[in-house]
């Protein structure tokens, strides 16, 4: 496990940047715009999140749809209505949000997306229970996250010095000192929504997951290097890589790294 830690640190890009400071945004939109491999994956993501979004949406009048956490993506350009957001000052976003603290009536919201966020959350209790109170009868929380599989657990325990993986973790533990990009544990999705699922349904009996499933990029992904990493292919062996992952589907619960979560309210 050393050995793959220490390579993930030889080919991080973003060692010698300060997370909390705004200089992040600036590098990491300059990463994502010259990487057609990891703007693909991206892509995909909002792609997921919009046809999700649509299928399983009830109201239709009145829209407010949020994304929390947005950094520097670009969810704007495939549906500019969204509004995008972030915890802190973000030149690139509408809005600072903190996910704790929705700044909306309650049954007012109809649809909140998250990007690899949902872990960062400085609470995520505190937050589901605000997307219970805030979201429309029919309202939507679709979250995309770590993965939990063979592969990703390898991968998420080696790659990142300010977060960690940790299956067995007590639910509900609260980091000291957690902020935004620091400390995070990025198994909380498979904590809170699978080993925890029955909990979570007798905490928020309002709110119901309708839909998970595995994406399917997790080849670009890697090669791309992400928004950390250099890259490990380049970009115009796109469509051989998509070959790839066409071909090795069958084992994507191996190979998976990212995640679906759909989650919607009820009455």
């Amino acid at each position: 496990m050393k050995f793959i830690k220490n390579l993930f640190n030889k080919f991080n890009v973003t060692k010698n940047i300060n997370l909390d400071d705004q200089e992040r945004f600036v590098f990491h939109k300059k990463i994502l715009e010259n990487k057609k491999m990891l703007k693909s994956c991206y892509s995909e993501f909002y792609e997921k999140i919009l046809f999700y979004e649509k299928k399983f949406k009830t109201n239709t009048n009145d829209q407010i749809r949020i994304e929390l956490g947005s950094g520097i993506g670009f969810i704007k350009k495939i549906d500019r209505n969204i509004i995008t957001s972030d915890v802190v000052y973000n030149k690139f976003t509408d809005k600072i949000i903190d996910a704790n603290k929705i700044p909306y009536k309650n049954n007012s919201i109809d649809s909140v997306f998250g990007i690899f966020c949902f872990h960062h959350f400085k609470n995520q209790l505190d937050f589901l229970k605000d997307i219970e109170r805030k979201l429309k009868v029919g309202g939507l929380c679709i979250l995309i996250e770590p993965y939990y599989g063979p592969l990703a657990s390898i991968v998420y325990k080696n790659a990142h010095s300010s977060e960690y993986f940790n299956k067995l973790e007590e639910f509900g533990h609260k980091p000291k000192n957690k902020n935004s990009m620091y400390k995070a544990n990025q198994a909380l999705s498979y904590i809170y929504f699978v080993r925890e699922k029955e909990k979570i349904n007798k905490i928020f009996p309002k709110l119901k997951i309708v839909h998970t499933s595995i994406f399917n990029n997790y080849l670009r992904y890697f090669f791309s290097g992400g928004l950390n990493f250099k890259k490990l292919l380049p970009d115009f062996l796109l469509l051989f890589v998509r070959c790839l992952e066409f071909i090795l589907y069958p084992f994507i619960k191996l190979f998976g790294v990212h995640q679906i979560i759909v989650i919607k309210k009820f009455k």
